[in-house]
C-alpha cells in the first residue's frame, strides 16, 4: 500500500504516530501463553463452520458423498499409501476449497445483496478454483482407480 511501511515491526503510515509496535505484543487481548481453553473454543468454532457448511450448502454434501466413495473405493481396491496421499489429497483440497467458496459467498452477500460486477468477479474466481480442484480429483481418482477397474475385466 501507497505510504506504509513496516521495518522491524515498527510501523509507519500517513496518520499513525511515529515508532507504533504493529507486534504480536501491540494486539489488544493478545497473550502469548495461548490458554489451552481458547484453543479448544477455536476447535469448537472450527467444528460449527464445518456443521454448517455440510447441513446448509448442497454442494458440499454432494463432495462428501464423492469423498465417501473414493474412500470406499480406496479401501476395496486396497490402493497404496502414496495413492492414499493423493486420494487425500484431494478430498482436503476439494472440500477445503468449498468451503473457502462458501465463505466468501457469504461475506459478499452480507457487503452487497444487489448485483456488483467486482463481487461477481470474487465469487465466480472462487468457484473456479473449487471447479479446478475439482477436475485434478477427477483425474486423479482416474488414473488411480480406472486401472484397477479394467484388471476386473
Amino acid at each position: 500500500m501507497k505510504g506504509i511501511k513496516i521495518t522491524e515491526n515498527v510501523l509507519t503510515a500517513p496518520g499513525v504516530p511515529a515508532g507504533k509496535k504493529v507486534g504480536a505484543e501491540s494486539w489488544p487481548g493478545f497473550n502469548i501463553s495461548m490458554k489451552p481453553h481458547r484453543f479448544v473454543g477455536s476447535l469448537g468454532f472450527a467444528w460449527q463452520g464445518i456443521l454448517y457448511f455440510f447441513r446448509n450448502e448442497r454442494n458440499g454434501r454432494i463432495q462428501f458423498c464423492a469423498a465417501a466413495l473414493a474412500i470406499a473405493a480406496g479401501i476395496v481396491f486396497k490402493i497404496s499409501l502414496p495413492e492414499w496421499i493423493w486420494v487425500v489429497a484431494c478430498i482436503g483440497s476439494v472440500l477445503s476449497l468449498e468451503m473457502v467458496n462458501t465463505a466468501l459467498e457469504e461475506l459478499c452477500n452480507v457487503v452487497s445483496t444487489d448485483f456488483h460486477p467486482r463481487i461477481k468477479i470474487i465469487k465466480d474466481v472462487a468457484a473456479g478454483a473449487v471447479a479446478v480442484s475439482a477436475a485434478i480429483s477427477v483425474i486423479t481418482g482416474g488414473l488411480i482407480f480406472l486401472p484397477k477397474l479394467f484388471a476386473l475385466f
